[in-house]
């Protein structure tokens, strides 16, 4: 333990170098905790490529020891503000808590077997991104980023427990909410209540189950990412290149977490046009494309290089990277679209546009009060004679960014997703709330920044509705606060700890193939085999629920254990059949 306390101090020490040493570069500290640990996840994603993941894991922290000596953070007064450090003391605050909220945090959503535990568990045991000997990577077009971020935290601490990995990915998500800081004001009490109840929205918003920092799933982190930014592209809407350079690392990393980063990385360079649009228009001066092209390249045109180098590595190092599930690819694309008849296309468009503009949809509710009351909002302003460009820019802009996002959506259940996924819009929700998340914390960063252009004397009227807005926005989620704080037990009596305690009890060894019996549930016999998959390391395995016993009995002496995770008339019929004891929860099977 010892140990351990003193390799997260010297980790601690090395991430607070590199933000004293982008304060000393003039960028406001509150970005400055995104900006370092995005810089570190393309690092190690860049690593990765270059296959050489454990070397860069001390490079990068003897980085920020130097980085340290260099900013010289002791230096109050002279170099550093006292609102610096009062930001990093929330950062680690907030860090503090995620720490003492997931100590001892299993996961156990469906997703995390899938994909995005398991392949943090490859990267962690082979020191190298998943490649061709990578066998239980079904993802294989699925960007990295994430989860070489968590294998620098994981390596340098030496631990690789579940509840570190969410520890580590937890980091990300903090970082990004630090952003909301830039825009409070002198310690204004109305800000601070909006900037939390915000913070606290974007990490329920889409949680699955339990809360958002519980599971590695990325839904979230891609959220805040893009939120983080927006966030500094709105605050040095002035100084543009230097809004595009300052968040070029978060747009990066952005295309590094997961394939639809992509969406996100293109609406924030929308934004970013949009304003130099407008400051040559405001400052009269001739329209300049050659400006446009250069904001463009420097914020989505080197993302996109990294995208394609992901794209590359992928083709090469697995046979069939290209047209993998859910890769980015023509190849892909063009497959699955071609499996597609008019009669499918017409009805999961249909189904889609039902969906999206259902009165029953919490979401759409939300975006269509926002923009009333914004709406609303900019209409007294004019007709008082005041400026409301702002907020009839953020009206159409949350109108453009959800619409835009969503007919992006329905081209994906098009061309990426089979015809049984896309039918039944699988994700949606999760999807949804991504773009959601984002429009939500582009709201309360308007909310910042309108309560920190008023008087002290004249926002108690404009405080109080700021807050009652972000009440309201965050009613739609008022049943999940609570796991927030509260440490649920997910795991106590799951699927995962009743095959975990099997292979435990019964000295079931990594590698083993399993045959695993589920339970009447028809939806537990694919968790069982992710699970499966996952608890006993092999692609060998199996699972089926009663339904499909008569079908697959033959194949079961082909395994070198039968699990049975509950026990029926059919299950006891074959061990019977087969001379095998009734009553027990595995079997080895002799012919093995």
């Amino acid at each position: 333990m010892l140990s351990f306390i003193i390799k997260a101090a010297l980790l601690w020490v090395s991430l607070i170098g590199y933000c004293f040493f982008l304060r000393k570069k003039n960028i406001n500290m509150a970005f400055a905790p995104v900006i370092t640990l995005s810089g570190i996840g393309i690092a190690m994603f860049i690593a990765g490529i270059l296959n050489i993941m454990p070397y860069t894991v001390l490079l990068i922290w003897l980085g920020g020891i130097g980085c340290t000596f260099i900013s010289k953070p002791w230096r109050y007064k002279t170099d550093f503000q006292k609102s610096d450090y009062l930001c990093l003391a929330i950062f680690s605050i907030i860090v503090a808590c995620f720490a003492v909220r997931l100590y001892g945090q299993i996961p156990t959503h469906y997703d995390a077997f899938s994909h995005w535990l398991t392949v943090v568990k490859e990267i962690l045991k082979t020191d190298s991104l998943p490649n061709f000997k990578s066998d239980l990577i079904m993802f294989q077009g699925y960007p990295t980023g994430s989860a070489g971020f968590i294998y620098f935290i994981c390596k340098f601490l030496g631990r690789t427990g579940d509840d570190l990995i969410l520890f580590a990915q937890s980091l990300l998500i903090a970082s990004c909410l630090c952003v909301f800081i830039a825009f409070i004001k002198k310690l204004d009490i109305f800000a601070i209540i909006v900037g939390i109840i915000g913070g606290i929205y974007c990490l329920v918003a889409n949680s699955p189950q339990d809360t958002a920092i519980a599971e590695p799933l990325v839904d979230t982190l891609v959220s805040v990412l893009s939120l983080a930014s927006l966030a500094i592209i709105i605050y040095y809407k002035d100084k543009l290149y230097k809004a595009a350079w300052v968040s070029l690392m978060v747009q990066i990393f952005l295309v590094a977490v997961k394939n639809s980063g992509i969406i996100m990385l293109l609406l924030n360079t929308a934004l970013l046009l949009f304003f130099s649009v407008l400051y040559d228009c405001r400052s009269k001066n001739r329209l300049s494309f050659a400006r446009l092209i250069k904001l463009g390249i420097i914020h989505s045109g080197i993302p996109a290089c990294v995208f394609v180098l992901w794209s590359r590595h992928v083709d090469y190092v697995f046979e069939s990277g290209a047209s993998s599930k859910h890769t980015v690819s023509l190849e892909n694309y063009t497959n699955i679209f071609k499996d597609k008849t008019i009669d499918q296309i017409k009805e999961i468009l249909i189904n889609f546009l039902n969906r999206l503009f259902s009165w029953n949809s919490t979401w759409f509710l939300l975006i269509v009060v926002a923009v009333i009351l914004l709406f609303g909002y900019a209409v007294k302003r004019i007709v008082l004679k005041k400026k409301s460009r702002n907020e009839l820019f953020i009206t159409g802009g949350i109108t453009v960014a959800y619409f835009g996002f969503m007919a992006i959506l329905a081209a994906m259940y098009l061309l990426s997703m089979p015809y049984d996924e896309a039918v039944v819009l699988a994700s949606y929700s999760r999807y949804e709330k991504t773009v959601v998340i984002y429009i939500v914390g582009a709201i309360i960063i308007y909310l910042l920044h309108l309560l920190s252009a008023m008087n002290k004397g004249k926002n108690i009227f404009v405080g109080v509705s700021a807050i009652l807005l972000s009440c309201l926005i965050l009613f739609t989620q008022i049943n999940d606060v609570p796991d927030l704080f509260i440490k649920t037990n997910a795991y106590q009596g799951s699927q995962r700890q009743l095959l975990e305690n099997i292979k435990s009890d019964y000295s079931i060894p990594d590698g083993a193939s399993c045959f695993i019996y589920g339970s009447q549930v028809e939806g537990d016999a694919g968790y069982h085999y992710f699970a499966g998959r996952y608890i006993f390391w092999n692609l060998s395995i199996s699972a089926c629920s009663p339904s499909q016993l008569t079908d697959k009995k033959d194949s079961i002496k082909e395994y070198d254990y039968l699990i049975v995770m509950q026990g029926d008339d059919a299950i006891n019929a074959y061990l019977t059949e087969n001379s095998l004891a009734l009553g027990e929860a595995a079997y080895k099977l002799s012919n093995n």
